[in-house]
C-alpha cells in the first residue's frame, strides 16, 4: 500500500501579521441535494518510472502532498462531502456572504465539482446558528476587522478537556492588508483548511534535516533553516520576551525558531511556517513543491512591515530554493520568494478528492475509505498523542 503525504491539522497557522485564532455561498450552493451516482473514480496508469502517466497539462496533479490532522478518533471528514455552515451573526453574513461564494467558485473553477463537494447553509445567523442542536458538526463563520484568518481542519469531536471548543469554526476578515492581500483568495485558502488541507510549506518532505527529511542527494532542500527569517515575523518581539537567561518562556530562541511544537506552545507564528513534527508528511509521489498551491503562503505573510496602497513592505519570512524562472522545469535553481497564489491547483483539488474517496492514485485500492485521519488508516495510531484540537490560518 502506498504511503504519502499525511494530512495533519496542526495548531495555529497565520496568514495575518498579528493574530489570534483561524458564503453563505450563493443559494446555488446551499441546496442539500446530492448526486445520485458517485463521482467516477479515475484510475491513472503508471509509466516506466512508476509515476502517473498523465497528459502534459495535468502532469503532477496527482502528486499533491496531503496534510490533515492524524489523531485517532478525534478528526473526521465532512459527511456526504458537504460542509454544513452558518454565520455567527447577521453582520458576519452581510460582510462575508458574497466573498465566501466567490471563494467556493475558485475551487469549483479549479475542478472541485460543485455538484459533489457541497456547501449547505443550515441555520439563520445568530442563536439559530450558534446554539444549533448539531453545533458540533456545523462550521460557524465569524467575521472580524483585525485581519484574523483561522479555520478548524475538518471536524473535531467534542473534548471535555477543551470545553471552549463547540464545533468547527472559521474566522474571516475582509482586510486587504493580510495574507495574499486579496480577501477572496484568503477565504479560498481557509476553505482548503475546512476540507482538510494544510500548508504546502509545512511538509517535512521539503525541509532540510534535521527539521525535515529532504533527500539531499537531489540537491539543496527547497526549504532550509538558514532561509527562514524567524526574527522578521511581526510577533517575534512580543512572543519572545526573554528572561535573564536569554530564554523565552523557558525555551531557547533556537527552539522557538526551529521547532514547530515549541513555537506553537507559546502562540508564536513561527508555528505557521516550520515543518510539522515527526515523520508526518511522507511523500513518495511528488518531485517538487507545488509552488502554485493556494495552500502555500506568500513568502512575506506575517512579516514585519506595513501594507499601504500599492506597496507591500512586509519582510520575507521564508524563501525557497527553486527554479530561477516560473518554469519549474528550468534546471537553474536559485533562492527566491514564492507565493501570492490566487487559485487552487490541480494538486490541491486532487488532494481533497483523494481524501474524500473520489480519487484513487495510480490504480491503488484505498481500504481505509480515503482519509488518513480515520482510525482504519495504518498510520493513524502513530499520531494519537501529537495534536489536540487544531486550527489553521
Amino acid at each position: 500500500m502506498a504511503r504519502f503525504g499525511l494530512f495533519l491539522a496542526v495548531a495555529v497557522t497565520i496568514l495575518s501579521a498579528g493574530v489570534d485564532l483561524a458564503q453563505a455561498g450563493s443559494h446555488l450552493w446551499q441546496s442539500g441535494v446530492k448526486l445520485q451516482d458517485p463521482l467516477p473514480i479515475r484510475h491513472i496508469a503508471l509509466n516506466n518510472r512508476g509515476k502517473a502517466d498523465v497528459e502534459a497539462n495535468r502532469k503532477g496533479n496527482l502528486e499533491k502532498r496531503f496534510l490533515l490532522q492524524l489523531h485517532q478518533g478525534r478528526v473526521k471528514k465532512w459527511p456526504d462531502t458537504t460542509i454544513r455552515y452558518c454565520y455567527n451573526d447577521a453582520a458576519a453574513k452581510g460582510a462575508l456572504e458574497a466573498s465566501f461564494a466567490m471563494a467556493q467558485r475558485r475551487w469549483s473553477n479549479a475542478g472541485l465539482d460543485m455538484t459533489v463537494f457541497l456547501y449547505n447553509e443550515v441555520a439563520e445567523p445568530g442563536d439559530d446558528c450558534t446554539t444549533h442542536a448539531d453545533r458540533a458538526n456545523i462550521l460557524v463563520i465569524h467575521y472580524n476587522t483585525v485581519g484574523t484568518l483561522l479555520t478548524t481542519n475538518a471536524i473535531h469531536p467534542l473534548n471535555p478537556a477543551l470545553p471552549s471548543y463547540l464545533g468547527p469554526k472559521m474566522n474571516l476578515s475582509m482586510l486587504e492588508t493580510v495574507g495574499t492581500l486579496n480577501p477572496v483568495t484568503n477565504i479560498a485558502h481557509e476553505l482548503g483548511h475546512a476540507w482538510g488541507l494544510l500548508h504546502e510549506h509545512q511538509d517535512r518532505t521539503w525541509w532540510e534535516s534535521p527539521l525535515g527529511n529532504f533527500d539531499t542527494g537531489e540537491g539543496p532542500a527547497p526549504f532550509q533553516r538558514g532561509n527562514f527569517a524567524c526574527d522578521q515575523l511581526a510577533d517575534y518581539t512580543a512572543r519572545l520576551t526573554l528572561d535573564a537567561q536569554g530564554n523565552a518562556h523557558g525555551l531557547s530562541v533556537e527552539e522557538i525558531c526551529g521547532d514547530q511544537s515549541a513555537a506553537n506552545s507559546i502562540g508564536f507564528s513561527a508555528a505557521d511556517w516550520l515543518p510539522f513534527p515527526r515523520d508526518t508528511t511522507e511523500n513518495e509521489y511528488s518531485d517538487n513543491v507545488d509552488w502554485e498551491s493556494i495552500m502555500l503562503y506568500p513568502s512575506n505573510a506575517g512579516g514585519r512591515g506595513q501594507v499601504t496602497a500599492g506597496n507591500d513592505a512586509r519582510a520575507n519570512v521564508l524563501v525557497g530554493y527553486r527554479s530561477a524562472s516560473d518554469d519549474e522545469d528550468d534546471p537553474v535553481r536559485v533562492v527566491r520568494s514564492f507565493g501570492g497564489n490566487f487559485d487552487p491547483t490541480d494538486r490541491d483539488v486532487d488532494g481533497i478528492m483523494y481524501m474524500y474517496g473520489k480519487l484513487k492514485l495510480y490504480g491503488e485500492e484505498s481500504d481505509w475509505g480515503g482519509l488518513i485521519i480515520e482510525t482504519a488508516h495504518p498510520l493513524n495510531g502513530e499520531f494519537n498523542e501529537v495534536f489536540q484540537e487544531s486550527h489553521c490560518r
